[in-house]
């Protein structure tokens, strides 16, 4: 799938159908190839003629006798066909098995008839990603034990089809976007210089390709340098405090941060776990969205799970939404419901064995590979996640969340303190220093608990964590578990301005709904108790799959009500005018004239509802602008306070602009 990026300049597409040919085996040479084996006492193969002879004699046995074809060159590619002549004495079921190095296969059948004449034989295979084929398997009547014998004849076996550049191709794309959207003071000229290096190589592939092998090798090369030049971020003051697990991270991805922390204390985001794709009553809508319906506007944080893709398989409409949302201002979470590596799904009660898989997943592990295959698949559709600028999306990374229960197999009576955090510890080095991500927002996330201590038990330590977040469902079933709740909430508010993080209740929800009023009683209300409590960044509740599981209103549902409450406090942060620009380092704000300075005002009060009383000389020019950077209001003062009962609620920057032409700039919070 092409994704194309309209900007007014020329970007670089690639129309070139490029194939390539294996010849396996034309039977031509005196002695047979030893890449021709057979497994079992079914067959017996020969040259003869410069043809495969194969004698076909099941005898009662050997179900799944087989020949096959071990490769002897490298024959990476993705759709590709098989052809090959065959002739028959006798009929059967043709069986073919391709075998590919990463441990997959394909499955292809024709039944076959007799005759005295070649038949040309082709099967179509179609991949979504590119393979190499290990060993080829061929059966006769595969499955059968009903005694068959006979002699078929096959020559001239080759392999063709597409070398794929789409990939590569869609890269060059986004890298020529990126670099013609850069602003020069934001990288070194030497890297600017050496990643248009790197595109014109791959450019060069691109258009003329010799293999799979050299087309994937440049992807990765442009990657690479994709990487270097965006960690290579020449960070502003703003932003000199951001320290972030993924080390030098990229622009967008420090800014994101900035701006949640700047938020903290006054406003937070309300996010959807599969905000988009499937809701109550409908599926297979990329756009649709079951808040989007109730409330009018996306939620601004959409949260993702990660366990499709992890086990290597391509999503099409994942990117897409996750794009969706970027490019709309929202921010992208990722859980990740790991399945179990030695069998099951991610609870531990579904287990196919004992063994305890975090300690095998850890360096010197058994399932060590395993899961650094799993880790690289992640990182393929990490990257791949581009803006319209060519950048890269910064994603929130939530993996072994609620660690502190029982109910997941890395939960905390199946895995050590020591073995919780070096898994951790791995996993954050080895996406930023071996698969360079530098994108990614770690979220730290146990479930509900009492004592900071309690909560910090399997923290991974501070270098590899960048969000206190928890996730809590017991504590708002209803009223009776607020004061708990509440305690939470400062406990992560107390322990994030300590350390210089944000933190974020990243998991919640009543399912189906069933106090009318959850919004703003149980879950908003506590979180307005105190200073501490409003720092977290945002709260999102889980997926609507169906009428007895949803966490999220819908059209018609009872608490719609509450909740269109809930989306018009000015607190609570959507996809709409409110929503800062939090992928710009002016806080949102498009207007070059709100800046904050250092001229002291007393505004008060704040929160106000009516009025906004200023400390100031009368003859001031006041100014309110909304975070989309409109001025809303503008008065000269002639006493001292103005009225705001006309103005939308909401955060709004004011600007005070006093006779001696020194200005103010302040937050207000209009209620």
């Amino acid at each position: 799938m092409k994704r194309w990026i309209g900007l007014g300049l020329l970007v670089f597409v690639s129309f070139f159908a490029h194939s390539q040919t294996w010849v396996i085996d034309d039977f031509n040479s005196n002695t047979l190839d030893s890449a021709w084996n057979v497994t079992g006492n079914t067959f017996a193969i020969a040259l003869e003629d410069s043809l495969l002879k194969v004698d076909y004699n099941r005898a009662s046995g050997g179900a799944w006798d087989q020949f096959q074809w071990k490769a002897n060159q490298n024959i990476t590619i993705a759709s590709y066909k098989i052809q090959f002549k065959l002739k028959s004495d006798v009929a059967f079921k043709l069986n073919i098995k391709p075998v590919y190095t990463n441990s997959t296969n394909d499955w292809l059948e024709e039944e076959i008839s007799s005759s005295s004449s070649f038949n040309n034989l082709e099967f179509q295979v179609q991949k979504d990603n590119s393979v190499t084929i290990e060993t080829i398997y061929f059966y006769f009547d595969g499955g059968s034990s009903t005694d068959k014998s006979g002699i078929a004849f096959l020559d001239d076996i080759i392999i063709s089809g597409t070398i794929v550049i789409e990939k590569l191709d869609e890269l060059i794309t986004s890298a020529e976007t990126f670099i013609s959207n850069v602003e020069s003071s934001d990288y070194p000229s030497s890297n600017i210089t050496a990643f248009q290096t790197a595109i014109d190589a791959a450019k060069s592939v691109s258009t003329s390709p010799e293999n799979q092998i050299q087309v994937e090798n440049a992807t990765e090369d442009l990657y690479l340098e994709f990487s270097k030049i965006e960690s290579s971020y020449i960070v502003p003051n703003e932003l000199e405090e951001i320290k972030l697990a993924a080390s030098t991270a990229t622009k967008q991805t420090l800014i994101l941060y900035h701006n949640l922390k700047e938020l903290s204390g006054e406003q937070f985001l309300f996010g959807h776990q599969d905000a988009t794709g499937y809701g109550i009553g409908w599926n297979n809508d990329n756009d649709r969205s079951d808040v989007k319906s109730v409330c009018g506007s996306y939620p601004a944080l959409a949260g993702w799970g990660l366990s499709w893709i992890a086990q290597g398989n391509t999503d099409e409409s994942a990117t897409y939404r996750a794009e969706k949302f970027y490019n709309m201002g929202a921010v992208n979470a990722f859980e990740w419901h790991m399945d179990n590596p030695y069998g099951g799904d991610f609870y531990w009660e579904n287990r196919q064995t004992d063994d305890l898989p975090v300690p095998a997943l850890i360096p010197g592990g058994e399932k060590h590979e395993f899961y650094k295959t799993q880790l690289q698949n992640i990182a393929k559709f990490f990257r791949d996640l581009r803006g319209q600028n060519g950048e890269s999306v910064p994603v929130i990374f939530r993996p072994f969340h609620e660690h502190t229960g029982d109910w997941f197999w890395w939960g905390d009576a199946h895995c050590t303190v020591e073995d919780y955090k070096e898994l951790w510890q791995f996993t954050v080095e080895y996406m930023r220093d071996s698969l360079h991500l530098h994108n990614v927002i770690y979220a730290y996330s146990p479930d509900r608990f009492s004592y900071a201590a309690e909560y910090l038990e399997k923290y991974p330590g501070d270098d590899y964590v960048d969000i206190l977040g928890f996730d809590d469902y017991w504590n708002l079933r209803n009223s009776s578990g607020k004061n708990s709740f509440i305690n939470e909430l400062e406990i992560v508010g107390e322990l994030a301005e300590e350390k210089g993080k944000i933190c974020a209740l990243t998991e919640t929800g009543l399912e189906t709904i069933t106090n009318n009023t959850w919004f703003t009683d149980i879950l908003l209300d506590p979180i307005l108790t105190n200073e501490k409590t409003k720092r977290i960044a945002f709260a999102m509740v889980w997926r609507n799959a169906n009428t007895s599981h949803f966490y999220a209103p819908y059209p018609g549902h009872a608490s719609s009500a509450d909740f269109i409450n809930f989306y018009n406090n000015p607190t609570t942060l959507f996809v709409n005018d409110k929503l800062p620009k939090l992928y710009e380092l002016d806080f949102g704000t498009s207007n070059s004239v709100i800046e904050l300075d250092t001229h002291e005002i007393n505004i008060y009060p704040n929160p106000a509802q009516s009025k906004i009383y200023i400390d100031v000389e009368p003859g001031s020019v006041i100014t309110l602008y909304n975070l989309s950077g409109q001025a809303v209001k503008q008065i000269n003062l002639t006493g001292n306070f103005i009225d705001i009962s006309d103005v939308n609620p909401g955060l709004h920057i004011i600007r005070v602009a006093k006779k001696n032409q020194s200005t103010s700039i302040k937050k207000v919070l209009v209620q």
